[in-house]
């Protein structure tokens, strides 16, 4: 018996044995735990639907945030108009997408509600001759995610540390742009504002220097490294995704489906942090918000297609208003202090 859930019940090897897992009253009062300053802390839905933005009744589109996604590259277009199309289904109020100048017609029909920001390019490469442009624009947004698709080819390498180090805004760095970030972790010390990495297990290898098995042996601990060494908030992808910030505290998410495990499935969770940032909501509260949001779409999604397998990510972009507003509903008919569930 444990007087509160324990890490290991929500992370592998350990889950696969938990079985269900249900929090008993035994007479100490959740103040008596809380006094003890736990560092790590299940996410559930009344921290959560906290965390939602509201949406005032005289807003605009431009209250509900701006938000930038530097994406593309022949081939490879699916990965920003999966992140433009959840970030809308969040609530952001304008998406601008900064694509490839050659492509910039596929996103014009995929995406009609984004704003499309050509960009000269080479092949279907973004190139170095769009930094300052980049620069520039990025920091008129709320937030930017960069790294969807964006290729790792010389023509974007070249630039991508550039901007990272150099942009003012807050930023979610994402799939292609991590892997070229892990030739050069130090740019992340350069960053002035709030900075958000959502690696896999083979991304976080690749930054860390670290073998994936290693990784995945000690997820809490490997990532709260990582995020105090770069000042940098971690969202380390996978079944218990694990949110580490720069204090040393930690979440873990209990939401999620195996059948999540495809392609595009992380694109759509970068749209959702960047939008949640756009809007208003601290990184941090973000990443848990978006991980927890993200996990409950694929268990949704598993009751439709009663099955294990055969999800797309674009059916996750579709559930995010409905997973949303069930988390909302569910926070509002439980009990307790609405606060985080501590780990012991």
């Amino acid at each position: 018996m444990c007087i509160r859930d324990r890490p290991g019940l929500f992370q592998y090897p350990g889950a696969k044995y938990a079985g269900n897992i249900s929090i008993a009253d035994i007479g100490i009062p959740p103040d008596a735990i809380n006094e003890v300053n736990p560092n790590g802390r299940l996410i559930d839905s009344r921290a959560v639907a906290d965390f939602l933005p509201e949406r005032p009744a005289d807003g605009h589109k431009g209250t509900f945030g701006k938000l930038m996604i530097i994406s593309g590259s022949a081939g490879m277009s699916g990965s920003g108009t999966l992140a433009a199309r959840a970030a809308f289904k969040t609530g952001s109020g304008l998406v601008y997408l900064a694509v490839p100048k050659s492509l910039a017609f596929i996103y014009n029909v995929a995406v009609p509600e984004a704003i499309t920001l050509q960009m000269q390019d080479d092949d279907g490469i973004i190139t170095s001759d769009n930094l300052e442009a980049l620069k520039y624009i990025s920091n008129t947004m709320d937030v930017a995610v960069i790294g969807p698709g964006l290729s790792t080819k010389p023509q974007v390498s070249n630039w991508v540390g550039n901007f990272v180090a150099e942009c003012r805004k807050p930023i979610v760095i994402d799939a292609d742009a991590l892997n070229i970030i892990a030739k050069q972790p130090h740019i992340l010390l350069e960053r002035k504002a709030p900075t958000v990495i959502t690696p896999h297990p083979g991304e976080f290898s690749r930054l860390t220097g670290l073998p994936v098995e290693d990784i995945q042996k000690n997820r809490i601990d490997e990532a709260l490294g990582f995020s105090s060494k770069y000042n940098v908030t971690v969202v380390l992808k996978g079944a218990g995704t694990v949110i580490a910030n720069p204090n040393g505290e930690y979440f873990v998410n209990p939401t999620g489906h195996p059948g999540m495990a495809v392609a595009g499935s992380g694109d759509v969770l970068a749209g959702i942090i960047g939008s949640l940032i756009g809007q208003g909501v601290n990184h941090e509260k973000a990443c848990a918000a978006g991980v927890f949001i993200h996990g409950r779409c694929g268990e949704i999604l598993a009751g439709l297609n009663s099955g294990q397998s055969g999800f797309l990510a674009g059916e996750l972009c579709g559930l995010i208003p409905e997973a949303a507003a069930e988390i909302v509903k569910n926070a509002q008919a439980s009990t307790g202090d609405g606060r985080w569930i501590a780990f012991e």
